[in-house]
């Protein structure tokens, strides 16, 4: 599921991975990572966006997400 970053919050994360198809909503500027790595529980998808965004940046994890529905403009 792709979407802007007005759909980064909680309740949108849970309902898609309930579902279980896989998150591309781009952080918001602010986003804060909600669980650390060393957990022994499975990775939230949100923070994993989040984690990659500041890895490659936003532009390039825009061009890298699984679900890329259309082009940079």
């Amino acid at each position: 599921m792709s979407g802007d970053g007005g759909y980064d919050t909680f309740d949108c994360y849970d309902t898609i991975t309930k579902r279980g198809a896989k998150v591309a909503i781009p952080p918001r500027s602010n986003a804060k990572i909600q669980q650390r790595e060393n957990f022994k529980t499975l990775p939230y998808p949100r923070d994993e966006n989040i984690r990659k965004v500041r890895q490659v940046g936003a532009k390039q994890w825009k061009q890298e997400r699984p679900l890329n529905l259309g082009k940079e403009r």
